[in-house]
């Protein structure tokens, strides 16, 4: 690892240098990012020479709802949602939960605190999608290459209101199985609207053997138990594993280039052995993005 000066390695952000390495082992490295630090691939110099990271730091690329700029600054789905900038990472982020409502251990009851959703359109007939806050996401960011994406985003969870089950179901959907709209209204290409409603993501009514595949996230599974102990973290979900469904079996459904106008995410669902009952996690969330794998 050493140099000739017994200086055993760099470490280069994009527009600084780190100064303050704490620890280096075999398999990690810790320091303190320094200031003034921009988004982009970290470079590692040692004896053997030079690499960069595959994970890009503060990676801004893609993003799809940062809670900021117009889109998701006002009610997209069923209800408002709580936003907040109080120990935000960047602006404001969604709260998810109250501290009140409880989640079921088989996750069966919908709650509502822990829900939202991005629907696209504005309520016309015909619908553009105009303005920041009706685009549809798959005009925000090129998804033609999807199966070697991935959806990132930030989360934050208290040790005080740990999340200790039911999975968090995170689905991405057409403007044929949702819409911020009338049903049955058209959009200028033509194409039949489905309007909001809350059929299309558990195979009810008109949407019976959709069967819409998801991405169930279930991190308190390791142990029981899961938070961030108040600190913000990039959490990261490969699109390509989009394949359950509402009960964890796996969706017959597929993803298609047309699935990626809206994001929808809500805690309930998922199979019998969903973690312990009693749970009322206060969870965080900011800058849902989708990039490529590497």
């Amino acid at each position: 690892y050493e140099k000739e000066g017994g200086v055993p390695l760099t470490i280069e952000f994009p527009n600084a240098t780190v100064t303050d390495i704490k620890e280096i082992a075999l398999d990690h490295v810790t320091f303190t990012v320094p200031t003034g630090a921009l988004p982009g691939k970290v470079k590692v110099t040692t004896a053997s020479g030079t690499s960069a990271s595959d994970f890009m730091y503060k990676d801004n690329r893609g993003m799809l709802i940062d809670f900021d700029n117009g889109l998701y600054s006002i009610n997209k789905g069923w209800k408002p949602k709580e936003l907040s900038t109080v120990g935000g990472f960047s602006g404001n982020y969604v709260i998810l939960g109250n501290g009140s409502e409880t989640l079921d251990a088989d996750g069966s009851d919908w709650k509502e605190s822990f829900q939202w959703q991005y629907w696209a359109g504005n309520w016309a007939d015909p619908e553009p999608f105009e303005g920041i806050d009706g685009r549809r996401l798959l005009d925000i960011v090129d998804f033609s290459d999807y199966s070697s994406m991935v959806l990132k985003f930030e989360v934050n969870i208290s040790s005080e209101t740990p999340w200790t089950g039911t999975p968090m179901q995170i689905i991405f959907s057409s403007t044929a199985e949702v819409s911020n709209g009338a049903t049955g209204a058209k959009d200028i290409y033509g194409n039949t609207l489905a309007g909001c409603n809350n059929h299309y993501f558990h195979d009810d009514g008109d949407f019976a053997g959709l069967s819409l595949p998801r991405y169930l996230w279930e991190p308190w599974k390791t142990s029981g138990s899961y938070d961030t102990n108040g600190e913000w973290r990039t959490i990261t979900c490969p699109i390509s594993e989009f394949t359950k469904y509402w009960d964890g079996s796996n969706a017959s459904g597929k993803l298609t280039a047309e699935s990626f106008s809206n994001l929808e995410i809500f805690i309930s669902g998922g199979s019998s052995s969903c973690g312990t009952a009693g749970s009322s996690p206060i969870i965080k969330m900011d800058n849902f993005r989708a990039v490529p794998v590497r």
